[in-house]
């Protein structure tokens, strides 16, 4: 199939259409379509998601994508569906993304109905330790629900479909009205009636205790119709009780109702709380995280778990339909009638915004990217140690990377901490090169590198984050 370009290296620095084969459609949204596509280079499959640009222009979403684009481009984690590329040309905007294949839990869900408190276990952990990740980097995903969690080809969950997602700086909150109305918290219900400054990150929790709630009982906590007010919705999620079955383990009973807990303060709001809670007690994240827990549940692989009417609509039957399509537009466009201003007036208009989008666009390639990288950590760690001359010589800034982790958890987060003030917990110690970060419970140490004015950075794995202050 697609023999159009010749066979390019293994990592290519310019990612373009002619580097994939299109097997399948898989799925349909409003700007696009989503397939399977094979890397001839990597001889690898991903999932290509390629969206129209005049219909994201036309819909005014254009560059909500490219903040999806940007916000992907940075995180990598094994329960998130990681980009691997983008690249554009003149009529699609492309996105290639890891191939997960077990379906979402929606379509799961349809399936059975219901799922064990085994499976749901450990879906919500994979997707708190996401979440985690996600909120240290101050991102928040907004649009956690079963549609945008995909299992892969052994059972695991990975969270997708940040297109509602944003990045709010330190201290800062949302305040547009975002996401899905069964999975959205009060707050940003409150938010939007004026009843509150904004929200931050603790909404995703929430969105977290609906989606294991509806797997447990195949229904949602809080039941109401689509013409329900939003000062409906809100009343019901506050005053409202939810029905917990009678043969549900206390625990577990606790464990919801903390997730699904109105106030923010009292909710289970970070991976701290969600780990030390009795209802996780036996679980050990560490291997959660290193997918060591094998899941009750794995997807048929005789079949494609995803709704049939999605490869039924558009089965592969060239072997370049993209082309075909580019082809067909150029073609339409040349016909189009260009005797009227009007008509004059609005082409000009949308050949500059699709110049606009073009302009800003910026292609990514994950294995360029990573490459990059590590050249430049080499170069960091290559670096000379401050010097040690002054018994009390404290480096200016200092990247410390921790290595001591939770009893049962990972924590992962970035601080800064004046150095220039007397009360930081910093300690330098020049004789050793080590710096010492005390918070009255523990005492965390590690080699330190300078880079110049009065911040550290500490970056790495605490135990205590929210004591150190930012």
């Amino acid at each position: 199939m697609g023999g159009r370009c010749t066979r390019r290296a293994s990592s290519p620095s310019q990612t373009q259409l002619g580097d994939f084969n299109l097997v399948r459609s898989i799925g349909k949204g409003a700007f696009g379509k989503v397939g399977i596509v094979y890397h001839r280079g990597m001889k690898k499959h991903y999932a290509m998601k390629y969206m129209c640009k005049t219909r994201l222009l036309h819909k005014n979403v254009a560059f909500n994508v490219l903040r999806e684009l940007q916000i992907l481009q940075e995180l990598s984690h094994p329960f998130i569906v990681n980009l691997w590329f983008t690249f554009i040309d003149e009529d699609y905007i492309y996105m290639v993304n890891d191939l997960l294949l077990g379906g979402d839990l929606r379509y799961h869900l349809m399936q059975c109905g219901r799922f064990t408190e085994a499976r749901c276990k450990l879906y919500v952990c994979e997707i708190a330790l996401a979440l985690d990740y996600l909120h240290t980097r101050n991102i928040m995903h907004r649009d956690l629900k079963p549609e945008n969690i995909l299992l892969d080809d052994q059972g695991h969950a990975h969270l997708t479909d940040f297109n509602l997602a944003t990045k709010i700086g330190e201290g800062m909150l949302a305040t547009s009205f975002s996401g899905t109305r069964p999975y959205m918290a009060p707050e940003i219900l409150a938010t939007a009636l004026g009843q509150r400054e904004g929200y931050d990150v603790c909404a995703d929790w929430w969105s977290l205790g609906v989606c294991l709630y509806e797997m447990l009982r195949g229904r949602r906590p809080f039941e109401f119709h689509s013409s329900s007010s939003t000062i409906q919705v809100l009343s019901l999620m506050i005053n409202g009780s939810i029905t917990l079955p009678a043969e549900w383990p206390n625990d577990l009973k606790k464990f919801i109702l903390d997730l699904l807990c109105p106030s923010t303060r009292r909710r289970t709001n970070t991976l701290q709380k969600f780990a030390k809670h009795d209802y996780m007690q036996r679980i050990d994240f560490d291997n959660v995280l290193a997918r060591r827990v094998i899941p009750s549940f794995v997807p048929k692989r005789t079949r494609l778990n995803c709704d049939p009417t999605y490869e039924l609509e558009e089965r592969i039957c060239e072997s370049s339909p993209l082309y075909g399509r580019h082809r067909h537009r150029r073609k339409k466009n040349s016909q189009t009638p260009r005797d009227s201003n009007d008509v004059d007036a609005l082409n000009r208009t949308a050949m500059s915004q699709e110049e606009q989008l073009d302009r800003t666009f910026r292609p990514y390639n994950r294995f360029r990217a990573s490459a990059e990288k590590e050249n430049e950590e080499t170069k960091m760690d290559q670096s000379p140690l401050p010097s040690t001359s002054s018994p009390n010589n404290r480096p200016s800034q200092a990247q410390l990377s921790i290595t001591s982790r939770s009893t049962n958890c990972s924590f992962g987060g970035r601080r800064l901490l004046d150095l220039t003030d007397s009360n930081s917990p910093l300690n330098f110690s020049p004789a050793s090169s080590t710096c010492s970060i005390s918070n009255n419970t523990s005492i965390l140490k590690s080699r330190t590198v300078t880079t110049g004015n009065n911040k550290v950075e500490l970056d790495g794995k605490l135990s205590k984050i929210s004591e150190l202050g930012t």
